[in-house]
């Protein structure tokens, strides 16, 4: 799993110097719930081409509104727990929660994305898995980010070819014919990813999880009940998946 030093930052904020991200949106982009996540969707690709220069890694394309990019929040920390069954009161004690936001995002051009999240729908539990009805946050320890793509045969041939030079890369570096391995390894990397990301229910994934420094300047930023204000996250899809969370081979 990935470790992102991002910093938090509130609506109003974009761009001040709390923002490590290259992704910086407009403050016009209106997005439903009172948590947001922005940043950069890229897939995992080669650094170099295959004459040596830099590169960027290559982007997903914008997602169809009814199949969109879809986003999750992962958060575990510490508050008040309000309304717990009296059998999990040794719970309510300890103050620990777990939580999920479910949203879905858009993506432009540019691969920037925006995804919306309403805390009123989002799910809290202890962690033996008592339902939390209320909540006030008051310490944020782990949170992590997760984005999903459908594999559709678009989302997989664009995958596919930027892990595939990836890949190549890799295998190729320091090859007396590098650009020739490089050509042969994406070849075959590209053919047997498409294959296994096109199979029934699997879907390309994403997963970025914070630095602990990050979460504890999240928790300083007078969190408002469930609400965690906008969060400013990078997301690198690097893997694919199957229906039950499996990683799937991709390699030839």
């Amino acid at each position: 799993m990935r470790q992102n030093l991002l910093r938090f930052v509130f609506v109003g904020a974009c761009c001040g110097a709390l923002v490590t991200s290259a992704a910086c949106t407009s403050e016009d982009d209106e997005v439903d719930g009172d948590t947001t996540a922005r940043g950069v969707a890229t897939y995992e690709d080669a650094r170099t081409d295959s004459s040596g220069q830099p590169q960027q890694p290559a982007t997903p394309e914008p997602q169809p509104a009814n199949d969109p990019m879809r986003v999750e929040i992962r958060v575990e920390g510490m508050g008040t727990l309000d309304g717990l069954d009296p059998q999990c009161s040794l719970d309510g004690l300890s103050g620990a929660f777990d939580g999920l936001y479910t949203g879905q995002g858009s993506v432009d051009d540019d691969g920037v994305y925006v995804a919306g999240f309403a805390s009123s729908t989002a799910t809290f539990e202890t962690p033996t898995g008592c339902e939390i009805p209320t909540l006030e946050i008051g310490t944020v320890t782990n949170v992590v980010v997760r984005g999903e793509l459908s594999a559709t045969t678009t989302n997989c041939q664009s995958y596919c070819s930027a892990k595939a030079r990836s890949s190549a890369e890799t295998e190729c570096s320091g090859n007396n014919n590098e650009a020739s391995c490089r050509a042969t390894a994406e070849s075959e990397y590209a053919a047997s990813c498409q294959t296994q990301c096109t199979t029934t229910n699997h879907r390309i994934v994403a997963e970025t999880q914070l630095s602990a420094t990050a979460a504890a300047e999240l928790s300083a930023r007078n969190l408002s009940g469930a609400a965690l204000g906008e969060l400013f996250v990078d997301l690198t899809y690097d893997r694919i998946e199957d229906g039950s969370g499996n990683i799937v081979n991709e390699s030839p």
